[in-house]
């Protein structure tokens, strides 16, 4: 029999993988940062005696990482803005962008980190 507390971890990998995109495809703005509210935001809940379990929290955040990490490609190849951690996205990318292609460099990262993740 499965545990309700289970049933929880998917939907909110989901919903973290979710809440990611904007932050994303926004340049300059990085998951660390956000991570930090989070934690700023978890802490209050708890202070306030309103804990979230980390059956939520935790794939939540593992979520947020994972859906960062597919669609920075977007701003870092497209707006030529990425962050410290997008070197080897980058240079293939530009190499595409500056022959006309740029979103084809897009479509094949984003598929290389999809077929990655699974």
């Amino acid at each position: 029999m499965v545990d309700g507390r289970l049933l929880m971890i998917l939907p909110a990998a989901i919903a973290g993988a979710l809440a990611a995109v904007p932050a994303g495809c926004l340049p300059g703005l990085h998951i660390y940062n956000i991570m930090g509210l989070l934690a700023l935001v978890i802490y209050r809940f708890t202070d306030a005696g309103n804990g979230l379990p980390s059956e939520i929290v935790i794939p939540f955040s593992v979520g947020m990482l994972t859906g960062y990490a597919v669609f920075n490609t977007i701003p870092a190849v497209l707006l030529a803005a990425p962050d410290e951690s997008a070197m080897f996205t980058v240079l293939p990318g530009q190499k595409y962008l500056f022959k006309g292609r740029g979103l084809d460099a897009v479509m094949l990262a984003s598929e290389e980190s999809f077929d990655l993740i699974l």
